[in-house]
């Protein structure tokens, strides 16, 4: 399910509180059909009453976004990891080393002028 089917608070169909005290199968019908239903309390929204399958839908949405982060920090670490262990190598100063104290051969021309 995609995170963006859940609605904004202002979008949810709304239902008075005493409506929830006078009216509870009724409420209970309009949850079950619309997904959720939001509950004012001197026309402010003070709770949002969501079916059983929605809620559901919602836990499982975030579960699949949490293994997804996880995977995608396990990934970061173990590259991260990698190259860690690459600049930990015996030769690594050499390797660096020889980097800056080594001519550089200039392949490309000099680009000068108003235009560059």
């Amino acid at each position: 399910m995609d995170i963006a089917h859940f609605l904004s608070v202002k979008d949810i169909p709304i239902r008075k509180a005493t409506e929830i005290k006078t009216k509870w199968k009724e409420v209970v019908r309009h949850v079950k059909s619309a997904g959720s239903v939001a509950i004012t309390n001197h026309s402010e929204v003070e709770v949002v009453l969501l079916s059983a399958n929605l809620y559901s839908n919602i836990l499982d949405e975030l579960k699949r976004l949490d293994v997804k982060d996880s995977n995608v920090l396990t990934e970061l670490k173990d590259r991260f990891n990698q190259r860690l262990e690459s600049l930990q190598s015996p030769d690594s100063v050499e390797k660096v080393t020889a980097l800056f104290t080594s001519p550089k051969k200039n392949t490309s021309t000099s680009k000068v002028g108003e235009a560059y």
